[in-house]
């Protein structure tokens, strides 16, 4: 049965450089930083969870890629059964000549010869984006298609607005989600024309299920790929099933108004485990840092204590004239030691500067981290924080949400 075969290829331009567009590398942070924080987010675990398992990811990677990102691509092929990173281009161009439309189309073959384990003369081969999203029963379905057709768009999908929490419930009859069935002796890339033409010029078959079989992400980084101009109808999934069916892990906890997946990531790299952090206002991130350190939380408002059952809480009322918390009851229940500083508080921006008061009555020889540096008066305090103590800074920016480190060594004359 052609189900049991890994005779499945998914083709994935991951960080082909594309003719006349800026480098995928530039900026802060780049269109490559943000497209694997994607990725690796919202698409991956779809990929490595497929109900079939039998099919190859091919990530089509720029052969000049930077080295730490092409040590991060990599981590990607170890950590999977699926992926296999494919190094044979540089650029990527939808407008191929025929020249360049055959190299691709060798590319694909032979290392799909060289990693299948099937002696299949026949090859299904489908295409995808790196921020798109495969129901776990893509794979499945697909194949099964390919049993009575040999080319096919699938046309029911979501598109989610990951900035906006939008989504629209669409059919694209003649949209990218494009499979192939041909023979090896014949090859048929699903990369070598417009998707569109593979429905009006090669006469495929478009499938429209019940159910969706993709989700493409809006994220505001696509010129094209806007909300306004997708087709279809605005609606709200089921959360529990639309996450069991695109096997999304996300973690409610952190993001929007709480410290961001960027924060965590980074402290869980400068942090050792089971240090100290002296956190002022905390909130539902404060979950995730006590799962790896210690941490002790001054917090305004009494709703918020005690949602992190790990943390010690400290309720520390707001001081009007001081503009912060009581300094009075902070300092006289802080721990005497701690790793380092993170000021997510208090809630109203206005206040968090007060703590520029009190650097004499803290240990400032530790990191001191400052939340929501994309909020103007809060980078101001920030900013105005590191010239008060002469520390560099260096500020980290998420997707969502960006936050300044105060580094522990000053600044040198």
């Amino acid at each position: 049965m052609l189900n049991k075969l890994d005779n499945h290829v998914i083709c994935m331009p991951f960080n082909l450089q594309i003719e006349g567009k800026p480098s995928m590398y530039e900026g802060s942070p780049s269109w490559l930083r943000k497209r694997l924080d994607i990725f690796k987010k919202y698409c991956l675990n779809s990929f490595n969870n497929q109900t079939d398992k039998n099919f190859h990811l091919f990530l089509y990677c720029d052969s000049e890629t930077p080295k730490n990102y092409r040590e991060e691509l990599l981590d990607l092929e170890r950590n999977s059964d699926v992926i296999t990173i494919v190094w044979d281009l540089s650029k990527f161009n939808w407008g191929y000549s025929t020249e360049e439309k055959e190299g691709l189309k060798t590319s694909i073959l032979e290392n799909y010869k060289r990693v299948r384990k099937n002696n299949s003369n026949e090859i299904i081969c489908s295409r995808f984006e790196n921020d798109d999203i495969p129901d776990v029963r893509y794979v499945e379905f697909v194949k099964q298609c390919h049993e009575s057709y040999n080319i096919i768009s699938l046309g029911k999908g979501i598109y989610w607005d990951i900035k906006t929490d939008q989504f629209l419930d669409s059919i694209f009859p003649a949209g990218p989600f494009i499979s192939v069935k041909s023979t090896l002796d014949n090859f048929i890339s699903p990369l070598e024309d417009e998707h569109h033409n593979y429905i009006s010029k090669r006469l495929g078959t478009p499938i429209i299920t019940d159910e969706p079989l993709w989700v493409q992400i809006i994220h505001g980084d696509n010129i094209w790929n806007r909300m306004d101009r997708m087709p279809g109808t605005p609606f709200r999934p089921h959360q529990p099933y639309f996450n069991q069916c695109f096997a999304l892990d996300i973690n409610q906890n952190l993001n929007k108004m709480a410290i961001s997946d960027e924060m965590l990531e980074w402290l869980k790299i400068n942090l050792p485990k089971g240090k100290t952090i002296l956190e002022f206002g905390s909130g539902t991130g404060t979950i995730e840092l006590t799962k790896y350190w210690n941490v002790c939380s001054v917090e305004q408002n009494e709703e918020w204590i005690g949602k992190a059952p790990k943390s010690k809480y400290i309720h520390a009322p707001l001081n009007h004239e001081d503009k912060w918390y009581d300094q009075e009851i902070v300092f006289n229940n802080i721990p005497k030691d701690y790793d380092l500083i993170l000021v997510d508080g208090p809630m109203n921006s206005q206040y968090r500067e007060g703590i520029c008061q009190f650097w004499n009555k803290l240990n400032t020889n530790v990191p001191i981290i400052f939340d929501d540096s994309h909020w103007p008066p809060d980078k101001e305090v920030a900013l105005q924080a590191a010239s008060q103590l002469g520390k560099d800074w260096e500020e980290i920016k998420g997707w969502e949400k960006n936050f300044i480190v105060l580094k522990t060594e000053p600044i040198k004359e």
